[in-house]
């Protein structure tokens, strides 16, 4: 193919892959729909394997009498960082006199798979304030450390970074990287994609070991167990990318779901106001006039450490705030 049928393939992908994607955004806007006293409200759900609570919508027809939900769990932050039309969490706004507040785990799953792994080395660098995602977004694009951007960070960094830690193939690390392409401008070659997978387990030793262990421990006695305590049994054992994935997920679900209780029973009507769990976030609304002593109890009681093994772990909660929208959030140093 010549150079310049390959410039017309490429634009002609990119106009599609921008299309679908505003295909996309118009069908979330349109599903948006708030109830008659004017909420926006969403069905959550703990039947899952690694009980993180599930958003779904739910039709009026489908239900008769009961109120309309959607699914909130999947507005579209990385289109958003791309063009503000695609931030479909601004038509989600606090309360008359009200500011929303955030308090989002830190790099939870990251921290969780390194203690898991014994990882001591990552775990000293993560304590040091060394932002791993921004490292991994480095090393995939082959730009200095300082060079990344925010958005690099999201889609080259923080989503390899989870997919090798869980033992994903250099071809499928290839394709996770290259379907962000109509979003970061990155795509990276199947030569690429091997070198940076060799490199990765060559800087992680840690991460192998325990990739090891963890299927072992699955065929001999057919289940994990995690930090709670939450029993998974592994009816089929052929996806060992599965049973690495569920010690981590799992621990951080229940961590979040055990802070998310803690927050409703300390909190709730009085402080602030609980309105929607985000995988790794809480989100509230607090009235304006006490919302930095509403964001510093949120945030003391999102704070507890989990024993793994012979690691007390403690995930960072950074919180963020906004009296415009869940679309303008801020983050503040609390």
């Amino acid at each position: 193919m010549k150079a310049k049928d390959r410039e017309t393939t490429k634009e002609l992908l990119q106009a599609l892959l921008e299309s679908s994607k505003i295909t996309t955004i118009r069908s979330i806007y349109e599903r948006i729909e708030p109830w008659k006293d004017g909420k926006i409200r969403t069905t959550l759900s703990p039947t899952t394997e690694t009980g993180r609570l599930a958003s779904r919508g739910r039709k009026r027809k489908d239900w008769p009498g009961w109120e309309y939900s959607t699914n909130l769990q999947n507005p579209p932050k990385k289109a958003a960082k791309l063009d503000p039309l695609y931030e479909v969490r601004n038509v989600i706004i606090p309360s008359k006199s009200c500011v929303l507040i955030e308090a989002d785990l830190n790099q939870a799953e990251a921290r969780t798979a390194c203690a898991y792994a014994r990882d001591y080395n990552t775990l000293k660098l993560f304590d040091s304030g060394v932002d791993i995602h921004t490292i991994t977004a480095a090393r995939v694009l082959r730009i200095p450390v300082e060079e990344v951007t925010s958005t690099q960070r999201e889609v080259a960094g923080k989503v390899p970074r989870h997919a090798l830690s869980y033992g994903m193939g250099w071809a499928k690390f290839m394709k996770k990287v290259n379907d962000d392409a109509d979003l970061t401008g990155i795509t990276i070659t199947a030569k690429e994609a091997k070198a940076i997978h060799e490199a990765y387990r060559q800087d992680n030793p840690a991460l192998i070991r325990w990739w090891d262990e963890v299927t072992a421990e699955v065929r001999r006695q057919g289940f994990l167990v995690n930090a709670f305590g939450r029993k998974r049994i592994f009816i089929d054992q052929s996806d060992d990318k599965d049973q690495i994935a569920y010690l981590p997920q799992s621990t951080m679900a229940d961590h979040l779901n055990d802070r998310l209780i803690a927050v409703f029973e300390r909190l709730d009507g009085n402080l602030l106001r609980v309105l929607h769990q985000i995988h790794d976030a809480i989100l509230v609304e607090a009235p304006y006039a006490s919302w930095r002593s509403a964001a510093k109890a949120l945030k003391a009681v999102m704070t507890k450490s989990i024993q793994i093994g012979e690691i007390s772990l403690t995930i960072p909660v950074e919180v963020s705030v906004s009296s415009q929208s869940w679309g303008k959030m801020k983050k503040m140093k609390i």
